[in-house]
């Protein structure tokens, strides 16, 4: 997933950042779905209305944010040494990532629909 930011321009541990925070974000909320489902626990609400819900979960979504970004910064220059000289750009891999990104989230929709 290295190589394929670096192409993106200056921003790659940005980038790169973004894609770990947006899957470890599916990850989250497919375990409260999960929670939910199971438990019958229910998301905190802070009115009736999504809008004011949305709002108010938004410090913690850029909580959320900066924390993997902060974490993974120290973390890229690692990766980038242990994986330098390698194809990154391989079907196996794009396989490997796309799962990780999209199944979760399939499962989390198949949950949420019933």
């Amino acid at each position: 997933m290295v190589k394929l930011i670096e192409k993106k321009g200056k921003n790659a541990k940005s980038n790169a950042a973004g894609f770990v925070s947006i899957t470890l974000g599916f990850h989250v909320l497919l375990f409260l779905t999960i929670l939910g489902k199971v438990f019958n626990v229910l998301y905190p609400k802070f009115s009736d209305s999504y809008e004011i819900n949305k709002l108010c979960m938004l410090p913690f979504a850029f909580v959320f944010i900066f924390l993997v970004e902060y974490y993974y910064k120290k973390r890229y220059e690692k990766i980038c040494k242990k994986y330098a000289g390698r194809n990154m750009l391989t079907t196996g891999n794009a396989i490997i990532v796309f799962s990780i990104m999209l199944i979760p989230l399939i499962i989390m929709i198949q949950l949420l629909k019933k």
